[in-house]
C-alpha cells in the first residue's frame, strides 16, 4: 500500500476534476488508472485531526483529536499498528510538525521520518529558537516543515534499500507544499502568473482580512489576488510532481501492479474571500475547505477508469484498505469500506459529515474585534447537491446551500431551509456532539507543541 496525503489540496485544482489551467498529470493519471471519488469530503479541515481520522477510521467527534498538536489517544489502534502486527513493513515520511511522531502518528511504523529542521536540534536552545523564528521568514519551508522533494527523497532512499523482498509494505508519504505560505520553487513560481503582483493599480486584495500569521510576511505589498492564487496553483503542481516520482518508483521496481495506491487530501483551502475567508482553513465547513481530491489505483488494474459519485468521508479510508487487504478492521472503526459501492454500485451513505471547532488562534482576533461572532461549533451534512450547516449558537442560524456543479467549479447558493430539513439537521447534530469526546482542548497540548504551533502561526504567542 502506498498512501500519499496532499495537505491543503482543493479538488478543483486538479485536472481529474476538470481543471484545465493547472498541471497535475500524475494525480490525473492515477485517477484514470483507478477510481476517482467525486464527492469526497474532509470531516475536519485541520491537518492533525484529519490525518488521525484517516489512520483510525473514526471521525473527529469519536477519536477526540480536534486541534493540531494534540496527541492521538494511545488506546486507539491505527492502520499502521494493525498492519505491522501482521508482519507488514511500515514506513512514513511526513513534511510538517503537526504530524510529528511524538504526537502518536509514529505508532506502528518501523521508520517514521519527521526530520523537518535545518537546525538539526539546535532549535531547542534559546539562540536556536530565535534563529528558527527568523528562518520561518527566510526559509519558510525548512523550519518545522520541509519541501515535498526532501520528503520524497527520504522515502525513495528507504524504499530502494528496504523493499527488495516479497514482504508486504505500507508506505505513507505526506506532502505539505500546498499549505501556506504559498511559495513554490522554480519553475512553478512563475508558471501561472505574468505581471507585477505589487502594481498599485490592482485592487483585488483590498478586501483581504483575517490573514493567517504564517501568510502575512509573504503577502506584504501584494495587491493582486490572482498572483496568490497562481502561487497556490504552483504548489499543487509541485506536489503533483513529487507524487509522480513515487509512481515512477513503483513502475521501476515492478510493484506497480501489486500495490494499492491512494492519493488524497486531508482538507482544502479557502482562497480569495470565499465565504469571507482569505487563504485559510480550519474555521468553516464550506466547499473550498472540505471538498478533497481522492484517487485509488487497485492491484491488477481493477476498476480502471471508474468514478464513485456517492458521498464519501475520510473515515472510509482505513476500512477500505482493510477490506482490499482482507484484514478485519478494529472494532472501533466506524467508517465504511468503499468497496461495496465500487464493486457493486451499492449506495454508500446518504451524506458526508463534518465538524468544525473554534481554535486558539482566534482568541487574539476576537480580542482585537476582527472576529465578532461568539465561540462556535459547526456541524455540516453534505450530499452531492446540498450542504446543511448547523451553528451551535442560535443567533447565527442554520444554513442550507444548494450546490451547482460546472466542471471543476462548485457554486454554493444560499437557499431556504425547510422545517423538516432543519429538524433533521439538529437531530443529527445533537447525536454527533453527544457521540464521543468533543471536549479535548488546548489544555492537553504540551508546552513544546504550543511553542512549535506558535512558530507555525497556528496559535497566538
Amino acid at each position: 500500500v502506498l498512501l500519499v496525503t496532499l495537505d491543503t489540496a482543493r479538488a478543483d485544482y486538479f485536472g481529474a476534476y476538470g481543471r484545465t489551467d493547472v498541471r497535475t498529470p500524475h494525480f490525473d493519471r492515477l485517477a484514470a488508472e483507478g477510481v476517482r471519488l467525486d464527492h469526497a469530503f474532509s470531516q475536519i479541515p485541520v491537518t492533525g485531526p484529519s490525518h488521525t481520522t484517516m489512520l483510525t477510521g473514526e471521525p473527529p467527534w469519536e477519536h477526540g483529536n480536534l486541534l493540531n498538536g494534540l496527541p492521538i489517544d494511545p488506546d486507539k489502534e491505527l492502520l499502521s499498528t494493525r498492519l505491522r502486527s501482521r508482519g507488514w513493513r511500515t514506513a512514513a515520511f511526513v513534511s510538517a510538525y503537526v504530524l510529528d511522531g511524538t504526537l502518536g502518528f509514529s505508532r506502528g511504523f518501523e521508520v517514521y521520518d519527521d526530520d523537518f529542521g535545518w537546525l538539526q536540534g539546535f532549535d531547542e536552545t534559546v539562540p536556536g529558537r530565535v534563529l528558527a523564528m527568523l528562518g520561518r521568514f527566510t526559509h519558510p519551508d525548512e523550519v518545522l516543515e520541509r519541501r515535498g522533494g526532501r520528503t520524497v527523497d527520504a522515502a525513495l532512499r528507504w524504499m530502494d534499500a528496504e523493499l527488495q523482498g516479497d514482504a508486504p509494505f505500507f508506505v505513507w508519504v505526506h506532502l505539505f507544499d500546498a499549505h501556506g505560505p504559498y511559495a513554490p520553487p522554480p519553475p512553478w513560481d512563475t508558471a501561472y502568473y505574468q505581471g507585477d503582483p505589487r502594481d498599485p493599480a490592482h485592487t483585488s486584495m483590498q478586501g483581504a482580512q483575517h490573514i493567517a500569521a504564517y501568510l502575512k510576511p509573504s503577502l506584504e505589498g501584494i495587491t493582486d489576488a490572482d498572483y496568490v492564487l497562481a502561487q497556490y496553483a504552483g504548489e499543487i503542481s509541485y506536489a503533483d510532481e513529487q507524487l509522480g516520482r513515487l509512481l515512477d518508483w513503483l513502475d521501476r521496481s515492478g510493484h506497480a501492479d501489486d500495490t494499492l495506491v491512494i492519493a488524497v487530501a486531508d482538507h482544502g483551502e479557502s482562497l480569495a474571500g470565499e465565504h469571507g475567508v482569505w487563504f485559510n482553513h480550519g474555521d468553516d465547513l464550506y466547499e473550498p475547505a472540505t471538498w478533497i481530491p481522492w484517487a485509488m489505483r487497485f492491484p491488477g488494474g481493477a476498476h480502471r477508469g471508474e468514478v464513485l459519485t456517492t458521498p464519501a468521508e475520510l473515515t472510509d479510508l482505513a476500512p477500505t484498505i482493510y477490506e482490499v487487504l482482507g484484514i478485519d478492521p478494529p472494532a472501533t472503526v466506524t467508517g465504511r469500506s468503499l468497496m461495496p459501492a465500487i464493486d457493486r454500485g451499492d449506495s454508500h451513505r446518504p451524506f458526508s459529515r463534518g465538524m468544525c471547532f473554534d481554535r486558539p488562534v482566534n482568541q487574539q482576533l476576537r480580542r482585537e474585534g476582527v472576529i465578532t461572532r461568539p465561540t462556535y461549533r459547526l456541524v455540516a451534512l453534505r450530499t452531492p447537491d446540498h450542504r446543511f450547516v448547523d451553528h451551535e449558537h442560535e443567533s447565527l442560524g442554520n444554513e442550507h446551500w444548494a450546490i451547482t456543479v460546472d466542471g471543476p467549479f462548485h457554486t454554493e447558493t444560499r437557499a431556504p431551509i425547510s422545517i423538516p430539513e432543519e429538524n433533521a439537521l439538529e437531530t443529527i447534530t445533537a447525536e454527533l456532539l453527544a457521540s464521543g469526546d468533543v471536549g479535548r482542548s488546548q489544555a492537553q497540548q504540551s508546552a513544546d507543541a504550543i511553542r512549535k504551533l506558535q512558530a507555525l502561526g497556528y496559535m497566538e504567542e
